[in-house]
């Protein structure tokens, strides 16, 4: 018995020495690819470091969002987004003086998912953005805190229109209630009584979504 317990540590040993051998030339590749002389290979080589969870791509990813391509700033502000990382917030906050409309948006979607602090007031302040994709970021952002400030903001974001996205696309479209939704879903996890009102007269919003989302929040703000 003891001989094939040693066996299966000794298998387990080495399946976890040539995964982690694995994992550091993937590290490695990625990394010698943001230098690539190639825009779309510098492009792909920042998505798949985003998608390694390895902290050690952070560093070379936030050099890569003074590429010269904006693709790659781009690629490389959505990586940062998934590592979440607290030395990506102030460069991306740079970021967001990118003189491309799409690097802007990358670089505000990554900070909407940080779970820094620091992008608190960002996220409020931009419920009013004049672009639906912003704002939507900026209420699925604020989901995740428990910040006061955020509750007479979130409120106003329960009437939040769209008229902006519907004229653009389908894929616009389909965002129309998102913003409302996560108002609704950060007012829930605030459970400030000041929202129930506003959450009652979401349970009529035309998006079913919404309604759900504003019924859970009131269960929540009233415990039923």
């Amino acid at each position: 018995m003891k001989k094939i317990i040693i066996v299966v540590q000794l298998v387990l040993v080495c399946f976890l020495y040539n995964n982690s051998i694995y994992a550091q030339s993937e590290l490695d590749a990625g990394i010698i690819g943001l230098k690539n002389a190639n825009w779309y290979d510098r492009s792909n080589a920042a998505e798949a470091l985003g998608k390694l969870n390895d902290k050690r791509a952070v560093v070379p990813l936030i050099a890569a969002l003074k590429d010269e391509n904006k693709i790659v700033r781009s690629s490389s502000a959505e990586a940062l987004g998934k590592l979440n990382d607290k030395r990506a917030v102030v460069p991306l906050f740079a970021v967001l003086k990118d003189g491309d409309k799409f690097v802007r948006s990358s670089a505000f979607n990554a900070l909407s998912k940080s779970t820094d602090k620091r992008v608190i007031s960002l996220l409020i302040a931009n419920l009013k953005n004049k672009n639906y994709k912003f704002r939507a970021y900026a209420a699925e952002g604020l989901v995740k805190f428990k910040d006061k400030r955020a509750v007479v903001p979130l409120i106003a974001a329960l009437k939040d229109d769209y008229s902006d996205a519907i004229s653009i696309s389908l894929q616009a479209f389909m965002w129309s209630g998102s913003v409302r939704m996560y108002a609704a879903e950060a007012l829930g996890n605030l459970r400030d009584r000041r929202a129930i009102a506003p959450l009652t007269a979401a349970l009529k919003d035309e998006a079913k979504a919404v309604r759900q989302t504003a019924r859970k929040a009131l269960a929540k703000l009233t415990d039923r």
